[in-house]
């Protein structure tokens, strides 16, 4: 875990330099550590030594090792673990960082600062620590408040996103609730159908499926003579052989599945080739286009014939 932080430290270092970060506030660091992890593993290792950057890891890590005593006693007492346990994780540090010698010169100490601003210190000496800091500090500041609009420009397209998915469910709502009351109002006794709205025609589904299916049952007898037909749901109308697009490496399928509760009827009522996929749930078809897919999901649980609601699972790349 020591390794895999220093390498997140590293990466930092190539980006901004060491004595960008070193100055950076403990907190705006850790929020750049987070939002540069790529893995659960970076963000658990993040956590487990966030504490360490507030008590002073940078400066134990910049000071040179005959210099470490000091650091080595206040960092244990403040964590409260065995300095050579901390000892053991900072050498691994090392050696991830392989900082030079230049990134190990320690930063000025308030004595050394008041002894620069004493009358004695020459004023050659006062002006490059102050343009110094100066750049440093804005160079930091320029770095945090990048990454910062960079995520509030992320969240606003996510909702954004999702205000626009949820205006074009209510659409289609809207849609097919004004056709049922026209049907009604019309007193025509035709068996009742789900008509999808013409923006949003009803999605042909393919017969490929990312996911391998398990082996379908046997088909059930053929209805008697004078046996009521089984009611199809919304939407399931049977797909003819061969009509489905076989799928290419490289394709993105979304699937549309629902709660395992549901196999047997989903087989009976709409499609007799579902599955129970790799996640314990029923697939019930997969689609390229997840538009197509979401069109297909709302439409199958908007029928008052059954209790489920079905959704859109995560994509698959079929190889």
């Amino acid at each position: 875990m020591a390794e895999r932080f220093g390498r997140l430290l590293r990466s930092l270092k190539e980006t901004y330099g060491w004595s960008a970060i070193r100055s950076m506030p403990a907190q705006d660091l850790i929020v750049l550590l987070t939002r540069s992890s790529r893995s659960d593993e970076d963000h658990v290792a993040v956590d487990a030594f966030g504490p360490w950057i507030q008590l002073g890891l940078l400066d134990l890590l910049s000071a040179p090792p005959r210099q470490r005593q000091g650091h080595w006693r206040k960092l244990s007492a403040d964590l409260g673990s065995p300095a050579a346990v901390l000892e053991a994780s900072a050498q691994r540090m090392d050696r991830v960082l392989a900082l030079s010698r230049a990134d190990r010169r320690d930063l000025p100490t308030p004595a050394a600062v008041a002894a620069d601003h004493s009358p004695s210190a020459p004023a050659g000496r006062i002006m490059p620590l102050l343009i110094g800091a100066g750049v440093l500090g804005m160079a930091a500041g320029l770095a945090l408040t990048i990454q910062i609009g960079r995520y509030r420009q992320e969240v606003i397209r996510q909702q954004q996103a999702s205000r626009e998915q949820k205006a074009e469910l209510d659409r289609v709502k809207r849609q097919l609730s004004q056709r049922d009351q026209a049907a009604g109002r019309s007193g025509s006794e035709s068996p009742r159908r789900s008509l999808a709205p013409e923006a949003l025609p009803t999605p042909a589904l393919p017969e490929g499926a990312p996911d391998p299916p398990v082996p379908e049952p046997s088909p059930s007898p053929t209805r008697a003579s004078g046996e009521p037909e089984i009611p199809r749901w919304s939407g399931c109308e049977p797909v003819a052989a061969g009509s489905g697009a076989s799928p290419q490496p490289g394709d993105l399928w979304w699937p549309v599945v629902g709660p395992l509760t549901s196999l047997e009827a989903v087989r009976r009522h709409c499609r007799a080739d579902a599955f129970r996929n790799r996640d314990g749930n029923t697939q019930v078809a997969s689609f390229r286009d997840r538009s197509a897919a979401t069109a297909f999901a709302d439409q199958l649980s908007a029928d008052p014939q059954h209790p489920y609601t079905f959704y859109v699972g995560e994509s698959t790349r079929y190889d």
